[in-house]
C-alpha cells in the first residue's frame, strides 16, 4: 500500500497489510496513527528540506527497525523508538500493532543535542525517564486527537524539545546501570528542560529541587562541558529562535517571546543571542519566516498580537 504525495513513508505494509494510516499535519512535520499489521513501513526520501527524524511510540504490539546500517532496534508497548530518516532502512512488525509516528526536519533538534552519537537509532522505555513517559504520551495524544493543534508552532517545538530530552537522557544515562553521578546529571539536565522558563531559576533552587547539594550539582554540570548558567542559557536560546520561526507567534514582540523563555534583561539577550547564532533576533525572525514561506508558500493569515505579559512595558529589540 503506497501512500500519496505529502506523506513522510514512501510505502505502508504490503501484500498482508490489513490496517490504516491516518495523517496529520503540523507545519513542517507530519504526526501518523498507525493501526494493523503485518507491517513494513519504508521512508520516503529526504527532499530539499533535508534530512528528517522519524519518532515512534508504540501503544501495543512489537516493532523493529532494521537497515539502519547498525544492530537491529527493537521496541514494544511503551516504548519510543527515534531513528534518522532512511528510505533504505524499514520498520516491521510480524503482527498487528498500534502506533503514532512524528516525522520533523533534522535541523530542528540538531545543535540542541548535547551528548555526541545520540542520534544513533534507539528505543526507550516510557518508565525509564521522565522525558520518554513525556514523549511517548504527547506522540500518541497528537496522533489520536482529533483534528489539528490550535497551536501548531508551539505544539511542534515541544515535541521536538521531548524528543531531544529523551535523546539526550538515553546518551547521558545508560540502559545498563548508570552511575549515581550519571543519573544526577540526567536528573539535572531534565529539571533545566523543563523549568527554563523560570526567571527566578538559580543552581540552589535546583539542587534543592533534586536534593543535592550546590557544589555537587557544579561539579556534574563542568564535568558534563557546560556549567550551569551555560546549560540554562542556551535552552532558552533556542526556545527564543524556535519561537522567532514560528508564524503562529509573529504576534508576539521579540520582547515578549524573550522573556517567555526566562530572559528578564533585554540587553543582555541580544548580546547572547547575537553571540550564538551570528544574527540579531530580528533578523533571526525575518530570516526564518523568508525560508518557510519560500518552501511552503506565503502564510495567508497570521495571528493579531497576543496581550503582553502582566507588568511588561513594550521593548524594542534589535
Amino acid at each position: 500500500m503506497t501512500e500519496g504525495e505529502g506523506s513522510p513513508f514512501s510505502a505502508l505494509g504490503g501484500a498482508d497489510f490489513d490496517g490504516r494510516l491516518s495523517l496529520t499535519p503540523l507545519l513542517d512535520a507530519q504526526i501518523a496513527w498507525i493501526v494493523g499489521g503485518p507491517l513494513k513501513l519504508k521512508d520516503a526520501a529526504a527532499d530539499g528540506a533535508g534530512r528528517r527524524i522519524c519518532v515512534y511510540a508504540v501503544a501495543d504490539g512489537e516493532v523493529e527497525r532494521v537497515g539502519d546500517g547498525g544492530p537491529t532496534v527493537s521496541a514494544g508497548p511503551g516504548d519510543v523508538l527515534v531513528c534518522r530518516g532512511n528510505p533504505n532502512a524499514e520498520l516491521r512488525s510480524s503482527g498487528p500493532v498500534r502506533l503514532a509516528a512524528a516525522v520533523f526536519p533534522e535541523r530542528l533538534v540538531l545543535g540542541r543535542i548535547v551528548r555526541p552519537g545520540a542520534l544513533k537509532a534507539q528505543a526507550a522505555n516510557r518508565s525509564r525517564s521522565l522525558a520518554t513517559r513525556l514523549l511517548h504520551d504527547l506522540l500518541t495524544g497528537l496522533a489520536t486527537a482529533a483534528g489539528a493543534s490550535p497551536r501548531p508552532g508551539v505544539t511542534l517545538e515541544v515535541l521536538t524539545a521531548a524528543t531531544v530530552m529523551m535523546l539526550d537522557d538515553g546518551a547521558i544515562a545508560p540502559q545498563d546501570a548508570p552511575s549515581q553521578g550519571a543519573s544526577r546529571l540526567a536528573a539535572i539536565h531534565e529539571h533545566l528542560r523543563l523549568f527554563y522558563p523560570d526567571p527566578r531559576l538559580t543552581p540552589a533552587k535546583t539542587a534543592d529541587a533534586l536534593q543535592i547539594s550546590v557544589r555537587y550539582l557544579h561539579k556534574l554540570m563542568i564535568q558534563s562541558g557546560r556549567s550551569f548558567r551555560e546549560e540554562l542559557t542556551r535552552l532558552r536560546l533556542e526556545a527564543c529562535r524556535a519561537a522567532l520561526s514560528d508564524p503562529f507567534r509573529q504576534g508576539e514582540t521579540i520582547a515578549e517571546i524573550a522573556f517567555s523563555a526566562g530572559f528578564n534583561d533585554l540587553s543582555q539577550f541580544n548580546r547572547h543571542f547575537r553571540a550564538a547564532f551570528g544574527v540579531t533576533p530580528s533578523r533571526a525572525r525575518t530570516d526564518a519566516i523568508g525560508l518557510l514561506d519560500n518552501a511552503s508558500g506565503a502564510l495567508a493569515v497570521r495571528p493579531k498580537a497576543a496581550h503582553r505579559p502582566a507588568g511588561r512595558p513594550p521593548e524594542t529589540v534589535q
